[in-house]
């Protein structure tokens, strides 16, 4: 079962420093780890607790900043996303892949319902016969933005 709520950060490091952000990292509290194929950055993927106080949750991230500064070359990009539904269900709070794709399409509100049924007939129906895709989960961004 997917995560209802998921923490993105994104890491645009400084040039060959994205394997030694993501070792980094690994040792501290992000659940999956994970370097850009082609771009110096790191992205990581964490489930949040549904009742975490915001507060408490700004504290944490920031935290981490200093210890990061050495291998960044911008601010640290964050999303947080709430779980929608998924054509193709993981068993896992995070997907458990070395490979992940993200998607960012803006739509109007008022489109909203016309396009969940076209991503319902179209993108979902291809995901669901493909032998490729493990995992596919449509999460919508709560909040979104740069964090120093």
């Amino acid at each position: 079962m997917s995560a209802n709520l998921i923490l993105i950060s994104r890491f645009s490091t400084k040039p060959g420093m994205a394997h030694n952000l993501a070792s980094a990292i690994a040792h501290t509290d992000a659940c999956a780890v994970m370097c850009a194929l082609d771009d110096d950055e790191v992205v990581t993927l964490e489930a949040v607790s549904t009742d975490i106080p915001l507060q408490a949750l700004r504290e944490r991230l920031t935290a981490v900043l200093p210890e990061f500064a050495q291998y960044l070359s911008s601010d640290i990009r964050r999303e947080l996303l709430e779980f929608i539904e998924s054509p193709k269900p993981s068993s896992n709070l995070i997907p458990d892949t070395p490979y992940i794709q993200l998607r960012h399409i803006e739509v109007k509100p008022d489109m909203m319902s016309q396009y969940r049924q076209w991503r319902e007939n179209t993108i979902f129906d291809v995901v669901r016969i493909s032998e490729e895709i493990s995992e596919f989960s449509a999460y919508h961004s709560i909040i979104s933005g740069n964090l120093a």
